[in-house]
């Protein structure tokens, strides 16, 4: 992914401050410094990403440029959903022939469960090497070692995606990331450019006053955690 510095052009209409939304944020900044506090690194990285969205809504100012440029570069948002943005392009084709010759590198655990090699389950704990599973930081030194549980693991080197996704539709969803178009009749994959140069997308990194909603439900999940 590339990243972009853009220079936006914007009239900024006359700001009246809500001293209970501005309240609110101030809140949420209180309890995120106070989950950093006492987080120990475990989910520091994420608290002070969300810190920081929750710190440039403070000023409402600062709000009210977010919403004006949000729209303004929602042509270029690379999460948009709106359709005049985008361009579908058929992969029907491409997609089922990848489904016939394609194959991954799977792990099977002791309960005789496959799971691709790159399962949120393995990926950071086990890989495969010379066809067989290591531990990837194991002992005191934190060396790859074949440990007892990862010898309990098969490696599935060039396992068929056929024999994994049990239907092409899955394989095309989970695999792929591609949508099915019911209008088309086709696997599509959707890409930005209606109204923007494909080689140079920018990506919308604003938050609206709405994105409040979504940093809480972040914030609630690791408290949680």
């Amino acid at each position: 992914m590339s990243h972009f510095v853009t220079l936006v052009d914007f009239y900024m209409p006359e700001v009246e401050e809500n001293l209970e939304e501005t309240a609110h944020y101030k809140a949420q900044i209180a309890e995120a410094k106070e989950a950093l506090a006492q987080s120990q690194g475990g989910n520091s990285f994420a608290l002070r990403l969300i810190l920081n969205q929750l710190q440039s809504k403070v000023n409402p100012l600062d709000r009210a440029a977010e919403c004006e440029i949000g729209e303004l570069m929602a042509p270029f948002c690379e999460n948009t959903e709106d359709s005049e943005y985008l361009e579908f392009i058929d992969r029907t084709d491409d997609l089922k022939r990848d489904y016939e010759r394609d194959t991954i590198d799977c792990i099977q655990l002791p309960d005789g469960t496959i799971v691709p090699e790159y399962d949120y389950r393995l990926c950071e704990k086990y890989r495969i090497k010379d066809g067989k599973v290591y531990q990837v930081k194991a002992g005191r030194l934190g060396h790859e070692k074949r440990t007892k549980k990862a010898k309990k693991m098969r490696a599935l080197t060039n396992y068929p995606v056929k024999r994994f996704y049990l239907s092409l539709e899955r394989y095309a969803e989970e695999h792929c990331g591609y949508t099915y178009d019911r209008e088309c009749n086709a696997y599509v994959h959707v890409l930005l450019g209606k109204h923007a140069d494909t080689g140079n997308v920018v990506r919308n990194q604003t938050a609206h006053a709405g994105d409040s909603a979504v940093l809480t439900s972040m914030y609630s999940a690791m408290r949680r955690s």
